[in-house]
C-alpha cells in the first residue's frame, strides 16, 4: 500500500442524510397566472399522444403506478421507455440529425444528462412552481444545474453491500484497506466501467475529495474483482449468493431487494461514503413541453415524491415526504462525500476515455 493513499476526508460533509418530518414551515410559492395556462396548453397538446420518457428508473411497477398517478391528476397519457443513460445520448443526437421528435423528458445519470446538456439536447425548466419551495429542500433540485437543464429529482447513497448469509456481523470490511486483504481476492463483485458511469460516481468524488488516490483504485482492480453489468444484475447476484460483497451500488437500486427479504445489508466504510442524486430532464424542442413541464412539477411535489420514492423504498429530496429506505439499507452515521458538478464532469469525461477499463485492465 505504499503507493495507495488513503486519507480521512474534509470534514464539511453532512454526517447522514436528515431527518424527515412532515411538519415544515415552507413558503408557498407564489400565484403564478401563466402556470395556468402550462395547464391548459399541457392537457390540449397531450389530447392524443401522451409525453414519452427515456428512463433508467421508471421500469415495471413504478413507471406503471407513476403513468397512473399523473393520468388521474392531469388525464395525461405518459409513455416510458426504459434503457441505459448511455444509449438515450446517441439516442436523441440520431433523431435530432434525422429531425425526428420522440421523447419530452429523460431522466437518469445526472452524467448521462449533463452530456445531453451540451450537446444541446436539453432545455431549461426554471419556471416551475415547486422550485418557488422555500426551505423545503434536504437535496436542492438546482444544485448540480443552477440553469435548471436539469434538476435532482431523488438522492442515492452509494455504499458496499453485503449478503448477510455469507458476511456475519463484524466480518465485513470496515475501510478501504479491508478491501485489499486476501480474503477478499475473488470475492467482489461490480459494475462494469465500460458501459456504467456508476463505477466512476462511486470513485471520483472519493479521488477528488481526497479520500482515495487512482493508486488505490488501481490496486483494488488487482482484487480480481467480477464484472456484472449493470446494478440490478449485480444485486440479483448478490442476493443469490453468488459473492459475498457487493461495491459501488445506490440505495435506491438496493431497496427494493431488501425489502422483497433478500439477505443483504449496507455498509459503511470509515474514510466515507457517496452520496450523489439521480437527475430529469426536459428535451428540447419537445413535442409537448408544457406536459413535460408539468410532469416534472408534479414529480417534485410532494405527491410525486412521496408516490415514487414509497415505490422505490427511497430517501426524498424534500424534508415533508418519509425516508421510505428500510433499516437495512441504511448506515449508521458515517461521514458523506458530496457528489459535485465537477465530479459528475468528471466522470464524464473519464467514461469517455475508458480510463477505468484501462487501469482495471478488464
Amino acid at each position: 500500500l505504499a503507493s495507495c493513499s488513503i486519507k480521512q476526508p474534509p470534514q464539511t460533509q453532512p454526517d447522514s442524510l436528515p431527518e424527515t418530518t412532515n411538519k415544515i414551515a415552507a413558503t408557498k410559492p407564489p400565484i403564478n397566472p401563466a402556470w395556468d395556462s402550462t395547464l391548459e396548453l399541457a392537457k390540449k397538446e397531450s389530447r392524443f399522444i401522451g409525453i414519452t420518457i427515456y428512463s433508467f428508473n421508471f421500469g415495471g411497477e413504478t413507471g406503471i403506478s407513476l403513468t397512473r398517478a399523473f393520468k388521474d391528476k392531469y388525464n395525461i397519457n405518459i409513455e416510458i421507455v426504459t434503457g441505459r443513460g448511455s444509449e438515450f445520448v446517441e439516442r436523441l443526437k440520431t433523431e435530432r440529425r434525422l429531425g425526428q421528435k420522440t421523447a419530452d423528458i429523460s431522466e437518469g445519470s445526472i452524467t448521462n444528462l449533463l452530456q445531453m446538456k451540451a450537446e444541446g439536447l436539453t432545455a431549461p425548466v426554471k419556471e416551475l412552481p415547486v422550485l418557488a419551495d422555500r426551505g423545503i429542500w434536504i437535496l436542492d433540485p438546482l444544485a448540480t444545474d443552477s440553469e435548471a437543464h436539469i434538476l435532482n429529482y431523488t438522492p442515492y447513497m452509494v455504499t458496499p453491500w453485503v449478503n448477510t448469509n455469507l458476511v456475519k456481523s463484524g466480518q465485513e470490511p470496515v475501510s478501504f484497506k479491508d478491501l485489499l486483504k486476501p480474503e477478499w481476492r475473488g470475492k467482489i463483485i461490480t459494475d462494469d466501467p465500460l458501459t456504467s458511469s456508476s463505477v466512476y460516481l462511486y470513485y471520483v468524488p472519493l479521488v477528488n475529495a481526497g479520500v482515495i488516490d487512482w493508486d488505490y483504485v488501481k490496486s483494488l482492480g488487482k482484487q480480481d474483482m467480477q464484472i456484472r453489468t449493470g446494478p440490478i444484475q449485480m444485486t440479483q447476484s448478490l442476493s443469490r449468493g453468488d459473492f459475498p460483497l457487493m461495491l459501488l451500488n445506490a440505495d435506491s437500486i438496493v431497496s427494493p431487494f431488501i425489502k422483497e427479504g433478500a439477505p443483504i445489508r449496507a455498509i459503511s466504510l470509515a474514510e466515507g461514503d457517496v452520496i450523489g442524486a439521480n437527475g430529469i430532464s426536459m428535451i428540447k424542442e419537445a413535442s409537448h413541453p408544457n406536459a413535460a413541464r408539468l410532469f416534472i412539477d408534479w414529480l417534485l411535489g410532494m405527491e410525486g415524491q412521496t408516490l415514487y420514492n414509497n415505490l422505490k423504498a427511497s430517501a426524498s429530496v424534500r424534508k415533508d415526504v418519509p425516508d421510505f429506505r428500510p433499516l437495512a439499507a441504511r448506515t449508521p452515521s458515517h461521514k458523506l462525500v458530496v457528489t459535485t458538478a465537477r465530479d459528475y464532469a468528471d466522470t464524464a469525461r473519464l467514461m469517455q476515455e475508458r480510463f477505468m477499463v484501462g487501469i482495471w485492465k478488464k
